[in-house]
């Protein structure tokens, strides 16, 4: 494989670092190295570490429903959303997805290589930078993994072929071949787990990397992983942090930078994107008539219902996620009573109290069913539905997956159980350079 090639170097003024032609495609001006922890803390400030969510990916899922993208349109978004394998229109621009992420990437694994050589600040500080840029760096290649890698599946995960697992800052260095998604996965738990021993319990904002989103991070990927009982002790680890659940019954979410559920703010790559997507039909008829979540957060503009709260740092970890995946892991090993105890916890803040009834405790099957319904009604547009589709159309629990409509309420487009359009190609513009990566659509 030929040898990275630089092509940019963002200022650190300008809140980003360099890239390479065959990861980033950004364009130079200028190269400034970060010395003191400072620095390196500016990066973990900068939107190239913070607005790192690709909004692709709501698209992808099912909870949205966009009348105005057609098939014909040819754009990188209405290919996302039809589930076209080839993302991307032209081989000249950035890589949907996989372009801002290995930006991203790069500017992360800058940190992770050099802040501990840093000329100030104590070493509790530093390795505390570092462990902030694990985590973020883990964020950002599992969200890679579940765009352009098959389903996790623990009889194949081991040769399933993942992305690349870029480490290093050295342009001249070559290419790596994607890494398998299971040693992918379980790196990636690794460097959370030596996160989350040197993270502080608080920091000096939401957007800022703590000891619980790290067990949070490690919940969610151990999820993914069908690891119950590894997921249910992270999230119980995470909520340990202090929160507490907004009762909707009072009519008040508080904006993201306040709002005592979020455990990590995360913002979309584009951030005024999230404010025209609207709700699917079947996503709509989940929710009963006291369900507040659609009363406070679905408006009826005429053309459909958009999705209403219009915050930018939605897309990173809630304690309401936490819940749900504690209560997923409790009704898979049969405990159906504990699991709805859980979702109690949640319901109650979410559901019309002059109306609210206890759930009924079924068997196991039951209750996880129940469980993953209320996590449809509670996690849409927050960024976690497409992951939720991969991992359980692999388990055989998303039959006729998704539909898009046009205007009149036709059916445009499928995605069928098992489809390999759950796993979208290697970028035309990496495989370019890269002619010997292995494709995802031979």
């Amino acid at each position: 494989m030929k040898n990275l090639r630089l092509l940019a170097a963002l200022p650190l003024a300008a809140l980003a670092l360099t890239g390479c032609e065959k990861y980033l495609d950004v364009k130079p001006k200028g190269l400034v190295i970060p010395q003191q922890v400072a620095d390196y803390e500016l990066l973990l400030n900068s939107p190239a570490l913070n607005q790192t969510f690709p909004l692709a990916m709501l698209y992808m899922s099912d909870d949205v429903q966009e009348p105005s993208l057609t098939k014909q349109a040819g754009t990188s978004l209405a290919n996302a959303y039809f589930w076209n394998p080839n993302l991307d229109v032209e081989q000249e621009s950035s890589p949907l997805v996989w372009g801002p992420a290995y930006r991203s990437i790069y500017n992360a694994n800058v940190i992770i290589s050099q802040v501990l050589d840093a000329t100030d600040g104590t070493a509790q500080k530093r390795q505390q930078v570092l462990g902030e840029a694990l985590v973020m760096r883990a964020d950002l290649y599992f969200n890679l993994l579940t765009v352009f890698a098959k389903a996790y599946n623990p009889a194949t995960a081991a040769t399933d072929p993942g992305v690349p697992f870029v480490t290093s800052i050295d342009v001249t260095d070559a290419t790596p071949p994607r890494m398998p998604v299971q040693t992918m996965l379980d790196t990636l738990r690794q460097n959370l787990l030596r996160a989350a021993a040197v993270l502080p319990p608080t920091n000096v904002n939401r957007a800022r990397v703590t000891k619980y989103v790290a067990y949070g991070m490690l919940a969610r990927i151990s999820l993914y992983m069908q690891d119950y009982a590894g997921a249910k002790t992270y999230a119980e680890n995470a909520l340990q942090a202090p929160h507490q659940l907004n009762d909707y019954n009072e009519f008040n979410i508080p904006v993201d930078s306040e709002d005592p559920e979020i455990l990590w703010l995360r913002q979309a790559d584009d951030i005024g994107g999230l404010f025209f997507l609207n709700y699917s039909p079947d996503l709509l008829a989940l929710y009963e008539p006291d369900d507040l979540r659609a009363q406070l957060l679905a408006f009826d503009i005429g053309t459909g219902f958009v999705y209403g709260r219009f915050d930018y740092g939605i897309h990173g970890i809630s304690f309401a996620e936490m819940l749900l995946i504690r209560a997923e892991a409790l009704a898979r090993a049969g405990q159906a009573a504990q699991a709805l105890a859980v979702l109690e916890e949640l319901r109650a803040k979410r559901i019309d109290a002059g109306s609210y009834e206890p759930l009924e405790v079924g068997t196991g099957p039951e209750a996880l069913a129940t469980v993953l319904l209320e996590r449809r009604r509670e996690l849409p547009f927050r960024g976690t539905r497409w992951q939720d589709m991969k991992r359980l159309d692999e388990q055989g629990r998303m039959p006729g997956a998704g539909q898009r409509l046009d205007p009149e309420g036709q059916v445009l487009e499928t995605l069928p159980p098992r489809s390999p359009r759950y796993t979208f190609e290697i970028p035309a513009r990496v495989l370019r350079f890269n002619p010997g990566m292995v494709r995802n659509h031979p």
